[in-house]
């Protein structure tokens, strides 16, 4: 079935003018903010701008085809997106500027950003979502109980560093984390960038606490919010959602249908769905209900437990999982035998799952090795 690429051979010698900026634009512009931008487009200290095609230029002459192919399937897959936007007319003209790259293990934050100018004169700012490092997912989970995470608090400063004297139109997009950090970063906003903003794009990322989405800053965006998720989400279930939920097909399954470049298109849209699938839902109902009964002690203990337990292992990343020797793993169980009952036996339910997802994961990057070939 099409994707993105499709789509980019489809309508990529239209501009925007000739096609209005639709909601699989929106997915592209959020899969070129996981790419290293350092040295390609300039920071956010700089007021210079590159169009796509220069960026593009630099990009390749930094990262050869031999280098691009022994990527992380992730950032593989981005470098080829970025190719062919580059020598597209929807895309090749466009700026890209400000771009910024903030990992901090010691704040368990994962933050980069970049500014992009549309031909129709609108903005799209950019956040990246989690890469397949243990930093990136463990603030995934930290937002179960933190007011705000360090990741939020940074996209909420750029926003106000890159757009607060603008008189353009205004769209925030990511993609996993990266759409949580585009609806926060819109709902602290202010008014006056609120008051520009056409649309905010959470590409199946994490919603927000109960407490967070009854704010008046969230409520004033809420019906800007367009929520995209495949039809078996995971992390786009996590925390709450106010606003309505665009569901869409993927031609993967389980967890791999967070991949983007899975995400089905036809003409101009995502293929929708009308409703999640089973699995989907029963998993909500399950986390909800587990997550609800504990405090933020509680879930703060939950986290530093698992995340501990990764980091006892010398797990940074979650292919390692995958490649986890059977020494390690009972090492992992013993280690969960001091937790209450209760966050024990999720704790074990959270691993499993992530340790099956990341075989999942493996075996399916080694089929498509194989294609490839």
């Amino acid at each position: 079935m099409a994707n993105m690429m499709d789509y980019l051979e489809w309508r990529g010698d239209l501009d925007f003018h000739k096609a209005p900026f639709n909601e699989v634009d929106n997915l592209i512009l959020t899969q070129i903010i996981y790419l290293d931008l350092e040295g390609v487009v300039p920071g956010i200290d700089r007021d210079s701008k590159v169009t796509v095609a220069e960026a593009g230029q630099r990009y390749f002459h930094k990262y050869p085809i031999e280098i691009v192919n022994a990527m992380p399937r992730l950032k593989k897959s981005a470098s080829f997106l970025l190719k062919a936007m580059m020598e597209s007319e929807r895309f090749k003209n466009c700026y890209l500027s400000k771009y910024v790259e903030d990992i901090s293990v010691e704040e368990e934050s994962q933050f980069s950003a970049v500014k992009i100018d549309l031909d129709d004169g609108s903005v799209f700012l950019s956040f990246s979502g989690t890469d397949n490092t243990v930093v990136g997912w463990k603030e995934n989970f930290n937002m179960s109980y933190l007011t705000e995470t360090p990741g939020q608090q940074k996209a909420v400063r750029y926003v106000q560093e890159t757009v607060p004297f603008y008189k353009n139109k205004l769209r925030f997009g990511g993609h996993s984390k990266g759409g949580n950090l585009a609806v926060y970063a819109a709902m602290c906003a202010k008014r006056s960038i609120q008051n520009r903003l056409i649309a905010v794009y959470n590409n199946d990322g994490p919603g927000f606490t109960r407490k967070m989405i009854c704010e008046d800053g969230y409520q004033a965006v809420m019906n800007r919010i367009h929520t995209i998720l495949p039809q078996s989400s995971v992390v786009g279930m996590l925390l709450e959602h106010e606003e309505d939920m665009e569901i869409i097909q993927s031609s993967n399954t389980g967890l791999m249908q967070h991949d983007a470049f899975s995400w089905e298109v036809k003409g101009p849209a995502f293929v929708h769905m009308d409703d999640l699938e089973e699995d989907s839902i029963y998993l909500d109902r399950t986390l909800k209900s587990w997550i609800g009964g504990l405090n933020d002690e509680q879930r703060h203990q939950f986290v530093e437990a698992l995340f501990g337990i990764l980091e006892n292992a010398q797990i940074t990343d979650l292919d390692q999982l995958g490649k986890i020797k059977f020494g390690q793993l009972l090492e992992l169980w013993k280690a969960m035998e001091g937790l209450e009952p209760e966050s024990k036996a999720a704790l074990k339910d959270t691993l499993l799952k992530l340790f099956e997802a990341a075989v999942r994961m493996r075996i399916q990057k080694k089929v498509q090795t194989e294609l490839d070939e």
